[in-house]
């Protein structure tokens, strides 16, 4: 599977699988580890792996899909991007990234986007995959923060880094509830990101 975000668990560093589904970690810590990937649409996926000094491991890992349906053929006429473009026409109360704008930032992991209040105040607290976004806005005092619901291709409540910045088409987002898409939970605020296909 081509970019599956995959690490070892307590340990420093990522790294994001290529089209033929190969990765490659290095400066894991020796022992029993536990190797876990991720994807979106997919449950994650962990095994333990024994790590020694100086000695290369190999280790596949299986991704299980969360919903299995039934094969159904769409014939559709709009755009991919459809809900998108239609918010961001009519002025809706979110800030609109597109796919140019997102890549002029130059940043490797979506999490990046909003580090350091960079984009409407929301902020980036942890690395890699633990990143959380957070908003000081919505049901949150001045004094707390709370996790801003991140939605990945409409499935809600994902962590930001599960996909590369550069597999993003467009990202929406919303500072709280007020003129947010009522069909996602925004108290803290609604990063909704939509990924190339």
């Amino acid at each position: 599977m081509a970019d599956a975000q995959v690490r070892v668990v307590d340990a420093v560093g990522t790294a994001r699988s290529d089209a033929a589904g190969h990765y490659s970690l290095a400066g894991l810590p020796a022992g029993t580890q536990v190797l876990e990937a991720r994807h979106v649409g997919f449950l994650v996926g962990q095994q333990p792996v024994e790590l020694r000094a100086g000695r290369a491991a190999q280790a596949d890992l299986r991704l299980a899909r969360i919903v299995t349906l039934d094969s159904v053929r769409i014939v559709a006429q709009r755009a991919r991007l459809h809900e998108f473009e239609r918010r961001a026409s009519v002025g809706s109360a979110g800030r609109f990234l597109t796919e140019t704008q997102i890549a002029g930032l130059h940043v490797r992991e979506a999490g990046d986007i909003f580090r350091n209040g960079r984009t409407l105040g929301f902020t980036v607290v942890g690395e890699g995959i633990d990143a959380k976004v957070r908003s000081t806005r919505g049901l949150a005092s001045l004094a707390m923060t709370c996790n801003t619901n991140v939605v990945i291709d409409g499935m809600q409540h994902q962590d930001i880094n599960i996909v590369a910045s550069s597999s993003i088409a467009a990202i929406e987002v919303y500072r709280g509830a007020a003129g947010a898409p009522p069909e996602y939970d925004s108290a803290c605020g609604a990063v909704i990101s939509w990924t190339k296909r």
